[in-house]
């Protein structure tokens, strides 16, 4: 019985090494065939890069200038002012060249281990970091150039709805798929708010002159009142003076006067 079981797990183990053995042959020649691809590729790519020149052309004062700056550099003075001017823009695309150079390095390692085709085998799991890394850098990097483009474009945008704007998650639209609703909403609620306010209290105060007139505005308005003007600014000539006769003079030649016509 002991022989006979014996016998049973070698036929076992056999068969399985058989599996595994035909497994490994297909991997191996799956491998061989991908880094055959790859190599093919890649050397596709270096044809097309060597046989396709630049269809463009640069001036050559330009070309001139730039050469120099490349071998001789810019000034302290003058990268200063650049990089004044661009310092944010630079940052953002420098922080953006990181990201993709990372993920670059972490493309090229899962190629590179496919590449050298080991005796062991590929490590799958070693493959598989390498690559989803490189997806989960390359995915960071999508939502930072959506982020620049808002804030880009934001600013140039109503005020009011800015700050729903600016929480809106990007998916096939910069802005999203229900920014119609998310901007109704807005409004409304600016509305409501606006109405729920306690009217502002006038700070102006009221003129007591009518008209540009001196006095009260209550004379002013009863009919036939004319208030005096005061002219301060008109000179008047000074009158000659002239004596007025006394009343008993007066008297005595209207008696005169009297009798020189009862005479008659």
């Amino acid at each position: 019985m002991s022989k006979k079981r014996s016998r049973s797990r070698s036929r076992e183990r056999d068969r399985d090494d058989r599996k595994t053995s035909k497994k490994l042959k297909s991997m191996q020649v799956q491998i061989d065939n991908l880094t055959n691809c790859v190599k093919e590729f890649i050397q596709s790519q270096r044809k097309e890069t060597q046989s396709t020149g630049p269809t463009t052309k640069v001036d050559d004062t330009i070309e001139k200038q730039w050469t120099n700056w490349m071998a001789k550099g810019l000034t302290e003075e003058a990268r200063k002012e650049l990089l004044k001017k661009y310092s944010r823009r630079d940052q953002h695309f420098a922080d953006t060249q990181n990201c993709v150079g990372t993920a670059l390095i972490s493309l090229g390692s899962a190629i590179s281990m496919l590449m050298e085709n080991p005796e062991d085998g590929v490590d799958q799991i070693q493959l598989m970091k390498y690559i989803w890394d490189a997806g989960k850098i390359m995915a960071d990097v999508f939502h930072q150039h959506s982020t620049a483009r808002k804030s880009f474009i934001t600013p140039n945008l109503d005020k009011d709805i800015k700050s729903t704007l600016e929480a809106t998650v990007s998916d096939e639209w910069l802005y999203g798929q229900k920014l119609t609703d998310q901007v109704k909403d807005a409004k409304n609620i600016k509305k409501a708010s606006t109405s729920l306010k306690a009217p502002e209290k006038s700070t102006t105060k009221k003129t007591t002159s009518q008209v540009n007139w001196r006095g009260s505005p209550g004379k002013a308005r009863q009919v036939g009142y004319y208030p005096k003007r005061q002219f301060t600014n008109v000179k008047y000539k000074p009158r000659p003076f002239q004596t007025r006769p006394s009343q008993s003079s007066s008297r005595s030649t209207t008696q005169t006067s009297s009798r020189s016509t009862s005479k008659k």
